[in-house]
């Protein structure tokens, strides 16, 4: 399966169907497994259907109508500037004239023209929602931060309602299969803001730490974190000069109390953004 990185390289192309049917199918195949690159795919897709709206919209005349289907009944030069130069014999007759369409024939192309505006209205509509597996990871991140607080809850609102954050749920080998993880990569911001519940206490005389790393496998040091009675934990790390480009992954590790300036403790937790 390709990575983060090459999946998102291939995100503009895949959204305008101009990728090959086997680069396509492996571009799908990590968006089945990957969140968060299927919510930057689904966010690039909406962006293109949106740049028709971006248009200032023209009121029609009232009679609009009226003329154009008064033209396509009457106006045999309007079919002969519309029709392919190889149908153009089958369309107009020898003597001139164009053979107006039927009452049928009218009524079936607004029909058509009618629901290919809604297919493509309720594609948008779509293509802007959550998928279900991120709307159910940011419900997951709303209740751990409406349990931690109402200003944790506030926060958490803020970042989930903008169009600049990236996801992503953390998981470990050795966690409890009832731990919940989550990052939100807030882009304008440059912070990251880690939720974590059912996490067991950190062993004494360490504690839980944040790490972002890189591609280039440079490892930036977060603040270290503990968990309450009810395993809730929570981080917020600053990381001004990390970007998406990256290739960015979360990582949690048992560190001293202190903390560290390099990882030596167990990795409990990692995800890529």
């Amino acid at each position: 399966m390709i990575t983060c990185d090459q999946c998102r390289s291939e995100l503009a192309e895949h959204a305008l169907g101009h990728l090959s049917a086997e680069i396509s199918a492996t571009v799908d195949e990590h968006l089945a497994a990957c969140p968060v690159c299927r919510h930057e795919s689904a966010a690039l897709a909406a962006a293109w259907s949106a740049l028709p709206m971006a248009l200032a919209p023209v009121a029609p005349s009232a009679d609009l109508f009226d003329r154009i289907t008064a033209r396509i009944d009457d106006s045999p030069a309007a079919w002969r500037q519309v029709a392919p130069a190889s149908s153009a014999d089958a369309i107009i007759p020898a003597g001139g004239n164009a053979s107006p369409l039927t009452s049928r024939q009218r009524l079936l192309s607004y029909v058509l023209a009618a629901s290919l505006f809604i297919g493509l209205s309720v594609s948008f509509v779509r293509l802007t929602q959550p998928s279900r597996d991120d709307a159910v990871a940011i419900a997951a991140i709303q209740e751990l931060a409406e349990r931690l607080g109402k200003l944790q809850r506030r926060e958490a609102d803020r970042l989930l309602q903008s169009e600049h954050f990236r996801l992503a749920s953390l998981h470990g080998p050795e966690t409890p299969d009832s731990a919940q993880a989550y990052v939100v990569w807030d882009l304008m911001g440059k912070q990251w803001h880690f939720y974590a519940s059912d996490l067991p206490p950190a062993p004494a005389g360490q504690t839980y730490q944040l790490w972002a790393t890189t591609r280039a496998g440079a490892f930036l040091p977060g603040p270290t974190f503990v968990v309450n009675d009810e395993g809730l934990g929570s981080a917020v790390a600053d990381f001004p000069k990390l970007s998406p480009r990256d290739g960015a992954k979360a990582v949690i590790t048992l560190e001293p109390l202190e903390g560290s300036e390099q990882p030596s403790g167990k990795t409990i937790l990692e995800a890529t953004l």
